[in-house]
């Protein structure tokens, strides 16, 4: 389901990318369980970890859907 802003919405959470005060590309997943960062420095692997974790990653991998996958798992939303 699209919005007036074309964030992409899913029955129970947010999807949503832009770039963080260090010029990170990130992407951020709120689901019911949480709100989990998927960020990428240039060519290196995406890191997942919860937006309040500076420091404890979930996933690293070079693979964006299941940077994905991880990411909207741990937030609790079913795809």
């Amino acid at each position: 389901m699209a919005t007036g802003d074309d964030t992409p919405r899913h029955p129970t959470g947010i999807i949503q990318q832009y770039k963080d005060p260090m010029g990170r590309a990130q992407t951020s997943v709120t689901g019911p369980d949480g709100h989990i960062l998927i960020t990428r420095v240039g060519l290196a692997p995406y890191e997942v970890r919860h937006s309040h974790e500076a420091f404890r990653t979930l996933a690293t991998t070079q693979d964006k859907g299941r940077a994905l996958g991880v990411a909207l798992k741990t937030a609790g939303i079913e795809v």
